[in-house]
């Protein structure tokens, strides 16, 4: 038998404060000074997929962190403090043993994931939605093509996404890019990634979105860039009849990195955070 411990049961195995991968660490308001309201780390400790530790005694943290599931099955911790970390899940099987008085700890889910952001929750239930955020990249080392994150996601009352805004490195040009992806009504996903990405220059910035729920062929999200750059994804991607989103409505809003591809990547510096049922809303006076 197999025991299962998922990031909703993790906070009953966790001993002291875990160490967070990507975290918040708050400064004095107004971009419009040069100052950050916020400034985010951005690091992912773990590695892409599954793992298992090897049977047998055990007495320091295992070598393995993986994004995924991490397995012990016949694993005899005896000495320690020994920290288990995972992405998903830990799955702990029968022959698993912790020594009496020992230390064990077990970590899973976003302190691993490198998962932090800030939650709004004011909108309720809007099928018309604008929003505007400030962000400063200097300081974020996006190198390669395969390097990126969600910034910004929309959810539903139930969780599900709605529409998100990425981050992500275009190494032919040599620019961080933002990228739109949007959910239909059945979960199909639609984005603008490698199709229509918009530059993300040096220095303070203001995005600007408006999602709308379709009362017909209407669905769709734009994206712009300090009032000039806007992008339409249903324009871009020609999707004919607009986005089938029309049972959607946004309910909260998540702000600084989810889904973190891999590695340390600097920090972003952020501001100025503004949603609204009407808009567009302009940059911050």
């Amino acid at each position: 038998m197999l025991t299962r411990v998922s990031s909703v049961a993790a906070a009953a195995l966790l001993i002291g404060t875990p160490l967070l991968a990507s975290s918040f660490q708050v400064q004095s308001a107004n971009a419009n000074t040069g100052t950050q309201a916020a400034r985010l780390t951005v690091t992912k400790t773990c590695t892409p997929g599954d793992a298992t530790i090897p049977d047998g005694p055990l007495s320091s943290d295992p070598v393995d962190e993986p994004c995924g599931i991490l397995t012990a099955n016949n694993v005899d911790v005896v000495a320690g403090p020994v920290r288990f970390k995972a992405g998903q899940s830990l799955l702990l099987g029968e022959g698993f043993s912790v020594a009496s008085g020992v230390s064990f700890v077990a970590e899973v889910g976003a302190s691993v994931l490198g998962d932090a952001a800030v939650r709004d929750e004011t909108p309720q239930a809007l099928r018309d939605f604008h929003l505007r955020f400030y962000i400063n990249p200097d300081n974020l080392t996006l190198s390669a093509d395969s390097q990126q994150f969600d910034h910004l996601v929309a959810y539903d009352a139930q969780g599900n996404r709605e529409f998100l805004i990425g981050l992500t490195f275009n190494s032919v040009l040599g620019e961080r890019r933002l990228y739109t992806t949007a959910f239909e009504n059945d979960g199909t996903a639609l984005t603008t990634k490698d199709a229509c990405e918009l530059a993300l220059d040096p220095g303070w910035q203001f995005v600007e979105a408006h999602w709308k729920a379709s009362t017909g062929t209407d669905g769709d999200v734009e994206v712009g860039v300090n009032g000039v750059v806007s992008q339409s994804l249903v324009s871009c991607l020609s999707v004919a009849g607009g986005l089938d989103n029309a049972s959607g409505e946004i309910s909260a809003v998540e702000w600084g990195v989810r889904n973190l591809s891999s590695g340390s990547l600097g920090s972003i510096d952020l501001d100025d955070f503004a949603s609204s049922r009407t808009g567009p809303i302009g940059g911050a006076l």
